[in-house]
Formats: C-alpha cells, structure tokens, sequence
C-alpha cells in the first residue's frame, strides 16, 4: 500500500476532540451498535441516531471497532474520498440484481441496514486494519498494516512472506479439511464474479461451521494449531484464534460456529491498544489520564474490553443480548472453543479476576501487567438495561458512565 499522507494520526480530524475531552468511545458493530437484521425496526433505528446525537452532542471520539470492512463503514462520497488518500479496499458489492442474483455496488447510505453506521472518526476492522477520518475522507495506518503483513515472518528473513500466503501454505499442511469450512468470501473469484459483496481480507480467513459435528470439526483445528505451536511452528505461535461462534443452547443442531484466524497483532485488543495509543500521542495526552469506553457483544469484545486502553481508564460494556453474558453468569468453564479460564480462580489464582460489585450488572476486572495494575469496569447489558435493544443498551451505558 502506498503512503500518501505520511504520519496518519497527526492528520487525523479527531485529534482535537482527544485532546479536549480526554475521552474515546469505541463500539463493535453486529449484534451491538446494531442487532444485525437485514430490516432494523424503528426502535433500532431510534437507538442508534441517539447514539451518535449523544456523540455529538458531547463532542467526543466516536469510532467502529467491527469485523465489517472498513469499507462497509464508510458511505458513498467518503469512500471515493478515502481512495484518493491511499484506501484501497475493492467496493462493496451490497445491492442484489432481483432477476440475475448479481451482487452490485449501491450507496450504503441509502439502506437501512447501515443507518447511523457510517462515517465515524475511526474505523477499525480486525484482519483489515485503522482508518482515520481526515474530513471528506479516511487515511490508513500503512506501519499497522505492514506490521499484519510480515507478522508471521521469520525473523531476519531476506524477503519475508505475505501472511495470507504464509496461512494458506500452513492449512494445507496442517489440517487439509480447512477448506471445506471456507466462507465464500475467502475466494476472491467469487467477488469478481458478483457472487460476495466484499474481496477476501488479507489478514483473516473465516471458516464457517455448524451442529456438533461442525464442533467436532472447528475443535479439531484449533487443536491441530495448537499442537503446532507446541513445536514452536514460527507460522503458527503467530496464529490468533478469535471465536465469534452463535451456540444454541435449546438446539445444539441449530449452532453456527464462526472461527477467525488472523495474525497475533490483529486482535482487537491489540488494534485497540494501538489506536489509542498513537491518537493519545497525537494529542499529546498520556493514556493513563484519558477515558476509554467500549462495547460489544461477542467473546472477541470482552477480552478486547477487560485488556485494551493500556493504562487508561476503560469501562466496557457487554451489550444487552449478547450470547456470552449466560456463559460469565453461569461461571461456565468455556464458550465454544475458547477457555473462560481467564475470568475465574484456580490452583494458582484463589479469587476470581471479574469481581461483581454493589452494583447491579457492574463488574471489576483486575488487569494486572509489569507496568500498571488496575481494575477496569464491566456492565453487562442483560442485567443493568435488560430489555432494551442492542444499540438502546449502549445509549443507557454512555448516558449513564460518561
């Protein structure tokens, strides 16, 4: 990719806004900010214009933290703006001819799904990288992106490999059955033949499961990449699983289990840290005198909540909805394929790190590092807003802790 406008955060349009409140609001997209129907309901739709009104209103940074391409967060006009400041994702393809099937590019601003969900100040998306508004358009953090793109790479390699060819080459050694469980979106020919709406990302691969034997399948690959690791494979020990599975607790047939591989650098919490980071820096600002709000709903969204911001002050909301929030309540031992061990006590940790409070739905976790210790602050949504709309819940949460 090339670099057009050099340093990209001392550009960034929402650097002053940093710089005055102290304050950056991030927020996960399907199943948070939105509840992820094709056709939102009016109250849907109410809650999100209240967020983004209250954002306003309150003149702080507001940015997307989303598995959706970047692209996909941006409308008509600032796409075409973001390409000539180096943006060089294909367009979207969201619009279907009725009598042909065809997947056509449409302004996403003028469909309901995506209301009051484009344009924020900051648009990140893990396996695709940071977007920074800078007026009509966004510019790309290019040293982001070029850290994603050797992440798997040996060190001292003379011409180190791409990590998308790197994941290819390993799947195929490792576990053949992969490709069975491919999303349409990893065949590029399937975007260029109008059968997806986005081109593949370079820096995730998706794979798609379902029932217990899909289960049985995606478990057998993350044991197959873990015993790699074991052996210390430089590709794999560079290998970041993120979960984001919809198990049905009524019907476990009726379970899709949805696993990202993705680079260790393009985890959420990563991306975050980064982010916050440089924008901090920009604004000449220490991070552990600013604010960090964020939200989500996934399992992705929790870690990313309970270590992301650093040093900062970081109270996350897990919104209302979300699958995860009978598994903490429950204290069950895992969530699809990934361990919740990380939340509670053991042999060697007597207590339990997420704490409840006095308050109803409000919880400590005790984040602990060799450079800060601190408690950051969980709400979740089911039980503090119970009721309310995914994006409802996250109005009730900034109204309340801004």
């Amino acid at each position: 990719m090339t670099d057009v406008v050099g340093d990209p955060y001392g550009k960034a349009s929402y650097i002053p806004k940093l710089k005055e409140s102290g304050i950056m609001v991030l927020t996960d997209l399907d199943g948070t900010f939105t509840t992820g129907d094709k056709i939102p309901s009016s109250n849907e739709l109410n809650d999100r214009a209240a967020v983004r009104q209250l954002l306003l209103d309150r003149g702080l940074v507001a940015g997307a933290v989303t598995a959706r391409t970047p692209a996909l967060t941006m409308s008509s006009s600032v796409y075409q703006a973001s390409k000539k400041l180096g943006f060089l994702e294909p367009e979207p393809k969201w619009g279907v001819e009725q009598v042909t099937g065809r997947r056509v590019p449409v302004p996403l601003e003028g469909v309901s799904f995506f209301d009051h969900s484009l344009d924020w100040d900051v648009s990140a998306g893990f396996g695709s990288g940071i977007c920074l508004r800078n007026g009509h358009g966004y510019m790309v953090d290019h040293n982001y992106f070029d850290l994603l793109k050797h992440d798997a790479a040996k060190k001292g390699a003379s011409k180190p490999e791409p990590w998308r060819l790197s994941m290819l080459a390993f799947l195929a050694d490792t576990f053949p059955e992969a490709g069975e469980y491919m999303s349409p979106l990893e065949n590029r020919s399937n975007y260029e033949q109008d059968l997806t709406d986005v081109a593949p990302l370079e820096y995730r691969f998706q794979l798609d499961f379902k029932g217990s034997s899909g289960l049985a399948q995606m478990n057998a690959l993350v044991s197959a990449i873990e015993r790699k690791k074991s052996e210390g494979h430089s590709v794999a020990l560079r290998i970041a699983l993120v979960d984001e599975s919809r198990p049905d607790r009524n019907n476990p047939e009726n379970s899709k289990y949805t696993l990202y591989l993705i680079p260790w650098g393009a985890r959420k919490e990563k991306m975050i840290n980064r982010l916050f980071s440089e924008s901090a820096k920009a604004a000449g600002r220490p991070t552990k005198d600013l604010r960090l709000f964020y939200a989500g709903d996934t399992l992705t969204d929790l870690r990313a909540g309970l270590w992301g911001g650093g040093d900062a002050q970081t109270t996350f909301l897990l919104a209302t909805g979300s699958r995860v929030a009978p598994y903490i309540q429950n204290r069950e031992p895992s969530f699809g394929s990934e361990s919740l061990d990380f939340l509670w006590s053991s042999l060697k940790r007597p207590e339990d790190r997420l704490q409840r409070t006095d308050e109803e739905g409000v919880y400590t976790f005790n984040l602990q590092s060799s450079y800060y210790k601190k408690p950051n602050r969980i709400v979740i949504g089911d039980e503090r807003y119970s009721g309310m709309t995914p994006p409802g819940s996250v109005h009730a949460f900034l109204k309340e802790f801004l």
